[in-house]
């Protein structure tokens, strides 16, 4: 096919050139097959590279948009991120959709944690991709919505596959479903944060479609890979009470399918347990039974729900709530999307940052009254999680018989008016069975934070700071950057009746005397991220801020000159949801500035009287 770059080496193993080597049943001819292919791929390429003069090499006949077959096809970013009435179905779009989203298997889908230019500038579609896509397409054209599930199928290669997501399991023992990263990972998954306790085993039961030896993978990370050899957070996969060889969580920091082992079952029903060894973070995103030599996915059928309201409010923090409340009051009926199992963002339970500044003041003087209603009595971050009262802020949006409360749904796709000038839906995927819906509404609010909505609708929005020739702030950076505030990773303990051990770990950063953070609860000032990218890099700021936290309570626990004093405390709690301080901002006609401030500049169409 006169192919020379590097890429077309994986592509046409991909391919299978032939021989049947990678659908034998036989593992010596399917080794000699794929290292001959290999072989003959690898001197092609260094036959056409020492020839060339370092351009491209392309197939000789090129493919159109959507490009069949090919791992890196992609639709256009417009079609992409939701599209809107009138976008065209690129030719062989679901041929492309199939390969790269729903069997991200491979180095090419490989998330790279600490080459983050790479991982933008990658044309490989992750399955968050994928899930925008489909749940645009009914709005954009009527095409069947099709997504992945766990669930038993004859694979490709003749292969028994059954797949499991693991925010799917029954029954999530001590492990915790974590959503704050689809947007890059493509996927909630479950995290065993114990603490440094092994937490209890989160389980499933599958339907084995057929007796046979079945090679196990989950789909899985090393997190502090990016920091250390070591892995801190490391799990096994029991399959009917059986633990499987291999100690999973380990090696690269990259998602990826790794191999716990290989069992024989009969056919019927399976027990699949998580079992986590460390108490310090291990994640899992997917488990995979198969008879074949490795990982497949099974393609389902997708509904999408429907649903029309008067206002769709995006987010269900303080702002997002109280929106929320506000707008039916006034009659409108309201879908209140927020993609945690609780409302209150920065103020719940999950985050433990008070509620600040000034309320009541004019020109609005009424504005102030609702958080007065859904707020706490009492204040201060990282506190116990009581203070934060995180029923209260349900209770309220319960009461109002106008708002149509959608927990644990997150807004995957936007799609637009027939002239593209208005939002005509957002669409939410459910972070648990993973149902999709899509909410209709003449009017929306952008309260995720992030501005998600915004930025799939494709509005204007700005990361980090302008420069000072631009605002003329003598406050500002001579030069633009991308700098932010950081995320906030807090953390609160307890004391005991008697002395508590925490282990010190080989991953762990090296603290001492001079260094260390003495205390016994980590505030907002536990930052971390300011300069990486809060959208692209969040997971590892997150995990930084874990490791920092894990880090220093093990050296004042263990070798600090004030050890004595911290025998009896332990951890009762450290964030595993992250405290975001800043990220994308939507530009509107004009951008507030230190002028502005400073001078009290008033604003006509001014809204509100801001305070810290």
């Amino acid at each position: 096919r006169e192919r020379g770059d590097c890429e077309n080496v994986f592509d046409e193993m991909k391919n299978q050139w032939g021989c049947g080597g990678f659908t034998a049943h036989s593992l010596a001819q399917t080794a000699l097959f794929a290292g001959l292919s290999v072989i003959a791929a690898n001197l092609w390429n260094v036959f056409t590279r020492l020839g060339g003069d370092g351009s491209h090499r392309e197939a000789a006949t090129s493919r159109p948009v959507g490009e069949p077959g090919r791992a890196g096809a992609r639709p256009s970013r417009a079609f992409r991120a939701g599209g809107g009435a009138g976008t065209s179905r690129p030719p062989c779009l679901w041929y492309t959709v199939w390969e790269d989203a729903v069997c991200p298997i491979g180095p090419a889908n490989h998330i790279e944690t600490n080459h983050i230019e790479r991982e933008k500038e990658r044309a490989d579609m992750k399955r968050r991709d994928f899930l925008a896509l489909l749940a645009s397409l009914p709005a954009a054209g009527g095409f069947a919505a099709t997504g992945r599930a766990g669930g038993a199928n004859e694979g490709v290669s003749g292969a028994h596959t059954v797949v499991v997501e693991a925010e799917r399991f029954t029954d999530f023992g001590g492990w915790v479903n974590d959503a704050q990263f689809m947007d890059v990972m493509g996927s909630p998954f479950l995290l065993a944060h114990g603490m440094g306790k092994p937490v209890a085993d989160a389980t499933v039961e599958v339907k084995v479609p057929a007796s046979g030896l079945y090679n196990v993978y989950a789909y899985t990370r090393n997190w502090t890979a990016p920091w250390s050899a070591h892995a801190a957070g490391t799990f096994q996969v029991l399959v009917n009470g059986t633990a499987l060889p291999n100690e999973l969580g380990t090696g690269s920091g990259d998602w990826r399918w790794q191999s716990a082992g290989a069992i024989r079952l009969e056919a019927g029903t399976a027990r699949i347990a998580l079992h986590d060894l460390t108490g310090f973070d291990a994640r899992c995103d997917a488990v995979c039974l198969t008879t074949g030599t490795q990982p497949e996915k099974p393609c389902v059928k997708k509904a999408v729900a429907e649903k029309a309201f008067d206002l769709v409010v995006c987010g269900g923090g303080i702002a997002g709530t109280c929106a929320a409340i506000s707008a039916a009051r006034l009659g409108l009926k309201v879908a209140l999307v927020q993609d945690r199992p609780m409302l209150g963002g920065a103020n719940s339970s999950e985050v433990r940052v008070h509620l600040g500044g000034y309320m009541n003041l004019g020109p609005y003087p009424r504005l102030g009254d609702v958080v007065a209603e859904i707020g706490p009595a009492k204040g201060g971050n990282a506190q116990p999680a009581a203070v934060y009262e995180d029923k209260r802020k349900l209770d309220a949006v319960a009461a109002e018989k106008n708002i149509s409360l959608f927990l644990n749904t997150r807004v995957v796709a936007v799609d637009k008016t027939a002239d593209g000038a208005a939002i005509a839906g957002v669409t939410g995927v459910n972070v648990v069975d993973g149902s999709l819906t899509r909410f209709a509404a003449p009017l929306f609010a952008d309260c995720t934070g992030d501005a998600c909505v915004g930025a799939l609708a494709g509005a204007d929005f700005r990361m980090g700071r302008e420069s000072r020739a631009e605002t003329g702030e003598e406050m500002a950076p001579e030069k633009a950057d991308t700098m932010t505030m950081g995320a906030s990773v807090q953390w609160y303990t307890k004391e005991l009746p008697s002395a508590v051990a925490f282990p010190a770990r080989p991953w762990m950063i090296a603290f001492n005397e001079q260094n260390c953070e003495y205390g016994t609860r980590g505030d907002w000032d536990w930052e971390t991220g300011m300069l990486r990218d809060q959208i692209t890099e969040f997971e590892r700021i997150r995990d930084y801020g874990m490791l920092v936290a894990y880090s220093n309570w093990s050296y004042l626990k263990n070798a600090s000159a004030r050890r004595a004093k911290y025998a009896k405390r332990a951890f009762d709690w450290v964030a595993y949801v992250a405290g975001k301080r800043e990220s994308r901002r939507l530009l509107g006609d004009h951008i507030l500035t230190q002028q502005d401030v400073f001078e009290y500049r008033p604003h006509p169409d001014g809204t509100c009287c801001t305070t810290w």
